[in-house]
């Protein structure tokens, strides 16, 4: 015999639909390599599944500025971020909800750790390797150096 109400309550077949990931797209940057992000991210944004991703993409200008989304979707657009926007320091807080950063920066300034390590500092998750991998991967001959070095006591 069914419970009183329970053909009143919606069933997760009909009404639950798993939900989205919210990703923040991080692109652009300082580096000798701006142009080469964001063609990154529009890459990225056309192959993710609209149906399990919510990807909010962030333009960082050559300038190290976060640009608001009217100019982040221009840059996209042009392959070119003009200047302006607020300080990186400043807006990473707003990263705070999302479930995963995903950082395309390329160069230095983005896959050198520096922005791992500000991610990590500010306890939000995202892709790709941490700070020493990253930076590990980036000064090859510095990590080399550091293996190989013996200290004569």
């Amino acid at each position: 015999r069914a419970r009183p109400g329970a053909a009143d309550r919606p069933t997760c077949v009909t009404y639950c639909a798993p939900m989205k990931k919210r990703i923040l797209l991080l692109a652009g940057g300082q580096s000798g390599e701006h142009e080469v992000s964001l063609m990154s991210a529009r890459s990225v944004l056309a192959a993710l599944p609209r149906d399990q991703f919510d990807v909010t993409p962030v333009v960082i200008s050559k300038q190290g500025r976060w640009l608001p989304p009217t100019d982040t979707a221009r840059a996209l657009e042009t392959g070119e971020a003009q200047g302006g926007g607020d300080l990186v320091l400043h807006r990473v807080a707003s990263a705070e909800g999302y479930d995963a950063v995903f950082p395309l920066l390329h160069g230095p300034m983005g896959e050198d750790g520096t922005i791992q390590g500000l991610l990590t500092l500010a306890g939000i998750p995202f892709v790709g390797s941490g700070v020493l991998g990253s930076a590990a991967c980036s000064f090859p001959n510095a990590s080399a150096s550091a293996r190989t070095s013996r200290t004569r006591w």
